[in-house]
């Protein structure tokens, strides 16, 4: 575009923004399901509200209308720019609105649409609730108090928000280190001794809290200790009854070299070059060793540099002295990728060791929490997710689909991205019979939207995966139909340069 004059340049520019309005205007239109892949300042948010906006021109109740987004502030936001367009109408002269409906509907304006625009304000304040633009996690927590039985949850349950998480996880993390350290004998307080040696405090609190938060992996290896350390021992390909001692017993005790053999083999290794003597000098200390602790390290220094990897085979005996004792040098060969083999026996070991302690230690912090909420009625986000995508998704539940087709016929879904799973199967409950069924009404239109970019994910911790977002898409595609489904593209960004789009893009194309 540098080389195009200025008029050609606005030109180009202009034509931009109008491609970019033309795609907003498809995405939001009211009568198709779409699916909206959105670069960053492509005006998503503006599309989304304009949408809702759409929909109720088109005459669909307020409270039928379900918008899902990612966070309060999010949803927030969405609620406040769509009444603030609403409000305004209100106050407008025929021909000012007139305008504004043309922007946004493809109908000719009339007095008949304005005349509805002008209603939809108080519409939206009167609906029981407000307009239903809300966080995922509000709309699962409104239908559990909703179908509290249906659901398997307490009826008048709390919801256990961050702050309260973080209170209970304080507490319990206090109670299990107390009970550690006052019984080391006892499982939780060999765990913590296995794990001190390499973790901090902090490193030990960051543990449990991940154990927590992946409870949904860990509680189904089973609350037994020995069945948890056998499924851990069968990833590694080791027996669970393997221990890091056992194996570096096994390293001293070579069929190769005795060690009452050890001090004599080092006065040989001594004959030798400069770099046989340096592998005589730390056999001469492994012989000399008090204990195995001591001996160990040395013993494994004559075949391991100190990285624990193995000697290149030019600082491994020299030609000179594997003339002198060539019986002696095929021993020291076969001894060295001996160990070679155990030290993986050995890292296999340790890592079932941590492992085995972290989950020790994990478990007992998720019974703990489980119990904790149970007692005391809490629900955290996690437990709202599931328990509603349980609800939605079961077949007993036809009657809880009943009252909610009653109540939704349109569901839109921000950063679409960041959604995990989990809330996945709580949208898929969503719109299960809108395209075909029971759910599928002669005369209704009932849709789904859907917006994001795969390459704005950033809660991966949180269990999101962009991937998911490719395959819902596909998965809601097929089952609305090409007729009844569009796939649109913003690629134009209304804040960032054009090249700084062009090489996101290619990276992750």
């Amino acid at each position: 575009m540098s080389n195009l004059g200025p008029g050609a340049a606005t030109q180009v520019a202009n034509a931009a923004k109008a491609d970019a309005t033309r795609r907003q205007g498809e995405a939001s239109h009211p009568q198709s399901s779409a699916w909206v892949s959105a670069n960053a300042g492509s005006g998503k948010t503006h599309v989304l509200a304009q949408r809702v906006i759409r929909l109720l021109l088109s005459g669909t109740p307020p409270g039928r209308i379900l918008c899902l987004t990612y966070t309060k502030a999010a949803a927030a936001n969405m609620a406040n720019r769509v009444l603030d367009i609403l409000g305004r109408w209100v106050g407008l002269s025929d021909a000012a609105l007139n305008a504004e409906l043309a922007r946004i509907d493809d109908r000719p304006p009339n007095g008949d649409l304005r005349a509805r625009a002008r209603r939809l304000f108080a519409a939206a304040l009167e609906t029981p609730g407000g307009l239903k633009i809300q966080t995922i996690h509000a709309f699962c927590g409104g239908l559990l108090h909703r179908f509290p039985f249906e659901a398997g949850v307490a009826a008048g349950f709390s919801e256990l928000d961050d702050a309260g998480r973080l209170d209970l996880m304080a507490r319990i993390r206090a109670e299990l280190i107390v009970e550690a350290t006052g019984t080391p004998a006892g499982r939780l307080g060999q765990a913590l001794a296995a794990l001190i040696e390499t973790l901090s405090d902090a490193g030990v609190d960051a543990l449990l809290e991940a154990a927590v938060d992946a409870r949904a992996l860990i509680e189904p290896l089973g609350g037994d200790a020995d069945a948890r350390r056998a499924a851990v021992a069968r990833v590694l390909g080791v027996a669970p009854e393997e221990t890091p001692e056992r194996v570096r017993r096994d390293m001293l005790a070579s069929p190769h070299l005795v060690r009452s053999e050890w001090a004599s083999i080092a006065a040989c290794l001594r004959e030798g070059a400069k770099t046989d003597q340096a592998l005589g000098e730390q056999l001469a200390l492994a012989a000399v060793a008090s204990s195995e602790a001591e001996a160990l390290p040395a013993y494994l220094g004559v075949f391991l540099t100190d990285k624990y990897e193995p000697r290149a085979a030019s600082r491994f005996l020299t030609k000179g002295l594997r003339g002198l004792y060539p019986e002696l040098c095929d021993r020291l060969d076969a001894e060295k990728e001996r160990i070679i083999g155990l030290l993986d026996r050995l890292r296999a070991a340790e890592t079932l060791a941590r492992t085995d302690a972290a989950l020790t230690l994990g478990a007992e912090a998720c019974r703990r929490y489980a119990r904790e909420k149970a007692q005391r009625g809490l629900l955290d986000f996690d437990d709202l997710i599931g328990r509603t995508a349980e609800l939605l998704n079961r077949v007993p539940a036809s009657w809880v689909h009943f009252k909610l087709d009653r109540g939704i016929d349109h569901v839109l879904v921000d950063e679409a991205q960041d959604t995990s799973p989990e809330q996945w199967k709580v949208v898929e409950g969503l719109i299960a019979d809108f395209f075909s069924g029971e759910g599928a009404r002669e005369g209704l239109t009932r849709t789904l939207f859907v917006v994001g970019d795969e390459k704005q994910s950033i809660f991966s911790f949180q269990g999101a995966d962009p991937r998911t977002f490719g395959d819902m898409h596909a998965r809601f595609a097929g089952a609305a139909g090409p007729k009844d489904f569009r796939n649109v593209r913003l690629p134009h960004s209304f804040r960032s340069a054009p090249g700084v789009l062009e090489a996101v893009d290619r990276i992750f194309a």
